[in-house]
């Protein structure tokens, strides 16, 4: 099994220590359709917090679950 991307950095402390001064705003939009009422029109949410760079590279970004779920 491949070591975990963290594991091969020194883990999350020292990604976060190296890129600490890369913190962003994290906006989402979601539109969620009630598929027990399809007639009705789809109900928008939006979410909003912190994260910071992980891998700029690849376009990473680490946040809590709730800014996108």
């Amino acid at each position: 099994m491949p070591e975990p991307p963290a594991a091969r950095h020194g883990g999350w402390g020292a990604i976060q220590k190296r890129h600490s001064g890369a913190v962003f705003l994290v906006k989402t939009e979601m539109s969620v359709v009630n598929h027990k009422r399809p007639f009705m029109p789809p109900t928008d949410s939006q979410g909003s917090g912190s994260g910071f760079c992980v891998c700029a590279r690849r376009g990473i970004v680490m946040t809590n679950s709730h800014v996108v779920s």
